[in-house]
């Protein structure tokens, strides 16, 4: 399985030396000089391999001075330790880490996918569930993970058949994944739901007949049966 730390293979990054321009019906439109820098650093952060230079370099995105979006893409890109602070940050992150699932970089993706499924909001659902049409294997795997670990985290049951049936349509078609869906199988059953209807189980429980003190009732026989 391809490690989400892992380097983007070489031919994948683009070049932003010098400034960078946009084509525009044949005329030349150049790009506000904070989108330059933000670009720049993001692709530069995917081909470093030094954490203490990669955070220098990314230290005006990581105080959040070009927005939220761009500091939790680019803890996406550094190592584990600013992974773990995404995933326990206590601001709501979550719309943009579902905005980040867009991005071109799969890597970004996945990583975007793992955190989501750590923080268990449902709100994230839709946006793993898109995942799984990725035409990669090990990109659909991370979405399939993150949503099944992402129902395991969830306290409505309502929420957690909405993932079920996700998945359990995932694996009915492609046959893959089975281990996800057994998560929110399983979740589903801790809160009381049939995984295959999504209703709460109904039990019928026969009436209770009073007995009057002193009367002895004996062992019913097939055939005293009316």
């Amino acid at each position: 399985m391809k490690s989400i730390w892992g380097e983007e293979k070489p031919g994948k990054r683009e070049d932003f030396t010098g400034q960078i321009t946009a084509q525009a019906g044949g005329k030349r439109t150049s790009r506000p000089p904070g989108e330059i820098y933000v670009s720049r650093t993001l692709t530069s952060l995917q081909g470093k391999s030094n954490l203490i230079e990669k955070r220098k370099e990314a230290e005006r995105l990581l105080l959040g001075e070009f927005g939220l979006k761009n500091r939790i893409h680019a803890k996406l890109l550094l190592g584990p330790r600013e992974f773990e602070e995404v995933i326990r940050d206590p601001e709501d992150l979550v719309p943009a880490l579902i905005t980040l699932l867009g991005e071109r970089n799969p890597d970004v993706r996945t990583k975007a996918a793992r955190a989501l499924g750590a923080r268990g909001d449902a709100r994230a659902i839709s946006g793993l569930a898109s995942g799984l049409e990725e035409e990669k294997y090990w990109i659909r795997y991370e979405f399939a993970n993150a949503l099944g670990k992402l129902a395991t985290r969830l306290e409505d049951a309502d929420e957690v058949a909405e993932a079920e049936k996700v998945l359990r349509k995932h694996v009915k078609e492609k046959h893959e994944f089975s281990s996800s869906l057994r998560r929110a199988v399983s979740r589903l059953r801790a809160l009381g739901v049939q995984p295959e209807t999504g209703a709460k189980p109904s039990f019928r429980v026969a009436p209770v007949r009073a007995v009057p003190k002193g009367e002895v009732t004996l062992p019913m026989k097939l055939g005293d049966r009316k």
